[in-house]
């Protein structure tokens, strides 16, 4: 089985699939579900970041595992971080949200 190695312009062409309602898959996992029920990153916040934004910065901390930071609409002292998985061209599976300082960014 061959396994497809993507990179961040795979991402970004994914993102705006989506922001132009293109069918693209997203899967929700098990840790996301548990994660979205905090403060600051709830599904809602996610989709609507996934489908209206465009992403400040985009990541691959490893292989087709993309850490995507989002500024956040309803906080000036957090931006908002998602992490997801590329499965294919057509898919992604979100692993995890989490919010994270403003000043972070800056120091990166």
């Amino acid at each position: 089985m061959y396994i497809i190695e993507f990179d961040v312009e795979d991402m970004e062409n994914i993102l705006l699939r989506i922001r132009d309602n293109d069918k693209v898959i997203i899967i929700e996992s098990s840790h996301y579900l548990k994660r979205v029920q905090r403060e600051y990153c709830s599904s809602k916040l996610t989709h609507m970041s996934l489908k209206n934004n465009i992403p400040l910065y985009i990541n691959l901390p490893k292989k087709n595992k993309f850490r995507i930071t989002y500024s956040h609409p309803e906080s000036t002292k957090y931006n908002l971080v998602i992490v997801m998985f590329l499965e294919n061209h057509n898919e992604i599976k979100l692993i995890t949200t989490f919010p994270e300082s403003k000043s972070k960014l800056k120091e990166d």
